[in-house]
């Protein structure tokens, strides 16, 4: 039985929106599943890693750390747990941002100085008397960005920068001016600092903060380059009984694993960089509180706070010098030259 025109076109018609239906319904099941890629589901959750090797004693710890942890997982509503491992428990301070680098770390916080393994310009964050509290935050802005930029080149995103405690000279015998040092056999925990010692004529020495006060104790060591946070946690007035400052604005990082850092969702992104905000505040803010403590301390043990003026901070600023120019010169032979003179720049 042959069809006329009209069924034949009937039937052409339905064949022809039926197919066109289901295109349309698979480029719309396409989308769908694609965005369902793209955006994680809101139940989704996060298991982060943090660990540094600063002792669970530190202020840092209860007072800045775990109202930074407890923002992040609130504010997600329990999406991002974070697991942390303080006092060396998994990392130690250099293995610590390495692990990062390597992705076997989500997060960790430390001294700037740690990475100079992979970039020598970051050692401007522990060169005494460079940075003062003033121009740290007048220039934090460019700051950040710069860093954050060449912390990527390292597999790191940088959450925040910020300070512990302020730099100070704490010693055994009394010093007015840098060559006071000369002689004197001085603990340093950077490579700034070891150089600044060797600069003032001192003899430099290499050893964890735990042996420190056995070593004030017995002689072994003069003195020691630090933060004030030290004497307190370390209780190094009972051996040590003087100190200079402030010597310089110490400048510590929260970095994360880049690779992580790109796998969240934007909303959780926006959590973290807000978190990392509060963080800078409230560092900022109990860091001057807790150094006058450390000082009101060493007043109290019958000990002798040299407080330098601007002049006389300027003073050991100008001789400081070398190992400015020394930071550039490393610097530029790891081709980050460009990094280090804009740094020079910001801070002089």
């Amino acid at each position: 039985m042959f069809l006329n025109r009209v069924q034949r076109k009937h039937i052409f018609l339905i064949v022809f929106f039926g197919l066109l239906f289901l295109f349309i319904a698979g480029i719309s099941l396409g989308c769908e599943l694609a965005t369902k890629k793209e955006q994680p589901a809101m139940d989704e959750k996060w298991n982060l890693t943090f660990a540094t090797g600063f002792e669970l004693s530190m202020f840092v710890h209860e007072d800045v750390f775990m109202p930074f942890f407890d923002e992040i997982n609130k504010k997600t509503d329990g999406r991002v747990v974070i697991d942390y491992y303080f006092d060396g428990e998994l990392y130690g301070h250099i293995d610590a941002f390495d692990a990062v680098n390597r992705g076997m770390l989500d997060i960790t916080y430390g001294s700037l100085s740690y990475f100079i393994g992979y970039h020598p310009s970051l050692e401007y964050g522990s060169l005494f008397f460079l940075i003062s509290e003033e121009d740290f935050i007048s220039n934090y802005k460019e700051t950040y960005e710069m860093t954050d930029q060449l912390l990527r080149k390292s597999n790191a995103k940088l959450l925040t920068l910020m300070p512990m405690s302020r730099n100070a000279i704490i010693t055994v015998s009394e010093v007015t001016k840098p060559r006071d040092i000369e002689g004197l056999r001085i603990r340093g925990a950077s490579a700034g600092e070891i150089s600044l010692i060797e600069e003032y004529g001192g003899i430099p020495a290499s050893m964890s903060p735990g042996e420190v006060h056995d070593a004030l104790d017995k002689g072994a060591i003069n003195g020691v380059f630090s933060v004030l946070e030290g004497i307190r946690q370390m209780h190094w007035q009972e051996v040590a009984d003087y100190i200079v400052y402030p010597t310089g604005f110490p400048v510590y990082c929260v970095a994360m694993n880049f690779d992580v850092w790109e796998s969240l969702p934007d909303d959780v992104k926006q959590v973290i960089e807000k978190a990392s905000e509060n963080l800078f505040d409230l560092t900022m803010e109990l860091g001057p509180k807790k150094d006058r403590e450390t000082l009101e301390l060493f007043e109290e043990a019958g000990k002798h706070i040299n407080i330098l003026s601007d002049e006389k901070y300027k003073f050991w600023r100008e001789q400081t010098q070398p190992v400015y120019d020394n930071y550039l010169k490393n610097s530029e032979e790891a081709g980050e030259g460009d990094f280090a003179r804009r740094i020079l720049e910001m801070y002089r």
